[in-house]
């Protein structure tokens, strides 16, 4: 027990690696260094006739890649050197570990945590937290640097100052991941100190208190609920004249917690959500409102000045084989009416997956997304402009597979439309209106024995805007098989398509490639490969010479 109490202590205090949770109870004390990696060295060669050159003729590349394993926690080292550039990678610039033993956690270095969306969610910060989870009581605690200091810097235009950001905050709470509830505050604030910053930037020190619960319970077997509610105050400028609000009075009475002044902003967030399920049917509400303003210096952004309202609900039948699903929403924004333009948007979805046989699968999707935007063009004659957008996409796909004897068959058809209209009330409402079709097709066969897989596909695209129309059709063929006890591995793909342009056929293009690769054993592989590309011009209208690509390569790769 004291052995492991020691590494426990060594793996807290002399492991470096960005972001790694590592769980104490296994780690490995039989095996406590472990080396892996891997190199490769390689030569590639471009040429090219009917353009000019878009690579060097011969690049020679070399990179590797080490990963030392102590106790469990993985050190990861690279490096890439060509005769174009070179690049050295290590973990040591910003590390972090998050030792976890039983039901306490720690973050320790540069780390994140996460107490609630509208809270403290996903920020990366340089300290300390702990996360401890005995039975069903819940508590989380953080303190660190948020953001580092910069300093004005004359000579650049691009580097604006900031101060250094502190914060700490402590998530309280009773539950398991079905039924819980957290009572959350954080704080955060600038370091007035941290920097010398120019008046005429308009630069001030803020600092942040935002309080919140957050909870999820399921009243039923079928039945839950979901909810989370935030107050997040915001000095604008922590130096500014104190003062008393008068409205939220509590938050006159924090102390040195925080202390309202004349540029404090107090806005709400919520989120309510309920959700019902059945053996075949179930069904959620869920409910969105971010005031306009609301912010918190612990959250890099905030899409705030929106409510939304969202339904989704799913069907399932014939012992599961057939499954529907389907959902509508609504967002809108200026929610506080003092903006010059107010965006609605309208959301829907449906699916549908029906397994029709073990072999044969259909599946069919839809979406529906609108938005509307009235423009106040002259707030004293309350004139406005309305413009209204309707995104449209649908798709379908049909999967067919079955084994015959030493062979196996399957076909995939795949099409999909997405399309686009736009009404305004000026004279040309239709300019951007746009559709898009993609409709393929796959057969593949493998021959089981001889280890040899035949492919053949078929491609259409079409996209037609207002001003133009574009056209694509094209045919693949693929060939690979595995011989030499499974050591080697050779395939050969080519392909091929048209493109028209307004109805006229603008190029032809084609594409071969072939590539191999020998296994020596289990430490060394060699590969080689090699592609031409062609692609000839068929219309005069542009003046665009044909041309061909070739390129080759050549690599080997050790393992460890």
């Amino acid at each position: 027990m004291a052995k492991k109490f020691g590494i426990s202590i060594f793996i807290s205090l002399l492991t470096w690696i960005n972001g790694y949770t590592q769980d104490l109870e296994k780690v490995d004390l039989k095996h406590p260094v472990k080396l892996t990696g891997s190199f490769s060295t390689g030569l590639k060669y471009y040429g090219a006739s009917g353009i000019s050159n878009r690579f060097d003729p011969l690049i020679w590349t070399s990179s590797g890649n080490l990963n030392l394993n102590i106790y469990g926690v993985t050190l990861p080292f690279s490096f890439l050197y060509s005769t174009q550039n070179s690049e050295v990678r290590q973990p040591f610039n910003r590390f972090g570990v998050t030792p976890r033993y039983k039901w306490a956690k720690a973050y320790l270095g540069y780390t994140s945590m996460n107490f609630s969306q509208f809270t403290f969610s996903g920020n990366s910060f340089l300290g300390g937290g702990i996360e401890l989870t005995p039975n069903k009581f819940r508590f989380s605690a953080v303190y660190g640097r948020l953001r580092q200091a910069v300093a004005s810097n004359f000579s650049s235009s691009f580097t604006i100052p900031t101060y250094r950001r502190m914060g700490y905050g402590v998530k309280v709470g009773y539950g398991d991941t079905n039924n819980f509830i957290d009572f959350i505050l954080f704080k955060a604030y600038d370091d007035a100190n941290s920097i010398i910053a120019e008046d005429s930037l308009n630069i001030n020190p803020q600092d942040n208190l935002v309080v919140g619960v957050n909870g999820r319970y399921k009243l039923t077997k079928r039945l839950g609920v979901s909810f989370e509610l935030a107050t997040s105050a915001v000095n604008r400028d922590r130096r500014a004249e104190e003062t008393n609000l008068s409205s939220r009075k509590w938050l006159n009475r924090l102390g040195g917690l925080f202390q309202p002044t004349f540029t404090t902003q107090v806005h709400d967030a919520i989120q309510a959500g309920i959700s019902y399920n059945l053996e075949f049917i179930d069904f959620s509400i869920d409910y969105n409102r971010v005031d306009p303003g609301y912010q918190t210096l612990s959250t890099y952004f905030f899409n705030n000045d929106r409510e939304e309202i969202t339904f989704n609900t799913g069907l399932r039948l014939m012992n599961n084989k057939l499954s529907i699903r389907g959902g509508i929403g609504q967002q809108r924004n200026n929610l506080a009416g003092g903006e010059s333009t107010t965006l609605t948007r309208l959301a829907g979805n449906a699916g549908l997956n029906y397994v029709i046989s073990s072999n044969l699968n259909f599946a069919f999707t839809y979406s529906n997304f609108s938005s509307t935007v009235e423009f106040l063009v002259d707030e004293f004659q309350a004139d406005s402009l309305n413009y209204a957008q309707v995104s449209e996409s649908f798709g379908a796909n049909i999967i067919y597979s079955q084994r015959k004897g030493s062979k196996t068959h399957s076909l995939a058809l795949n099409a999909n439309l997405q399309s686009q209209n736009v009404d305004t009330d000026t004279e040309n409402p239709g300019l951007s209106n746009s559709s898009l079709w993609n409709v393929n097709g796959r057969y593949n066969i493998n021959f089981i024995p001889v280890k040899t897989r035949l492919n053949l596909g078929l491609n259409f695209n079409s996209n037609d805007l207002a001003d133009r129309s574009t056209q694509r059709y094209g045919l693949s063929l693929g060939v690979s098989k595995i011989m030499l006890k499974n050591r080697l591995q050779t395939a050969l793909n080519l392909s091929g398509y048209n493109s028209y342009q307004g109805g006229v056929l603008n190029n032809f293009t084609s594409n071969g490639r072939f590539s191999a690769t020998y296994k020596v054993n289990n430490h060394h592989s060699l590969s080689l490969g090699s592609s031409l590309i062609y692609r000839e011009i068929k219309s005069t209208d542009r003046d665009v010479n044909s041309f061909e690509e070739y390129r080759a390569d050549i690599n080997y790769r050790y393992r460890f």
